[in-house]
């Protein structure tokens, strides 16, 4: 590429480097985003399941429901000091 008036060259190629910077940030960003969006309702969801299988565990022997309660609490205690 033969460029025969080189003056003023910096200035656009500076702006088009810096508005590619621009885009290539926001996209993570906007990918980021997005995928913390999608944790939370996964992590939303199977808190559902979970309660939902403890009501209808709820419906069992007190005993078998204490230790199915008891463990789902384990984990939720270890989910929570994770984050």
């Amino acid at each position: 590429m033969i460029i025969k008036n080189e003056k003023g060259v910096v200035y656009p190629v500076a702006l088009l480097v810096a508005s590619i910077a621009f885009l290539v940030i926001f996209e993570a960003s906007l990918i980021y985003v997005s995928q913390l969006g999608y944790v939370t309702e996964i992590k939303n969801y199977y808190q559902r399941e979970i309660k939902e299988s403890l009501a209808q565990k709820s419906k069992m022997p007190k005993d078998d429901a204490h230790l199915i309660l008891d463990y789902n609490l384990y984990i939720d205690s270890n989910v929570e000091m994770k984050e």
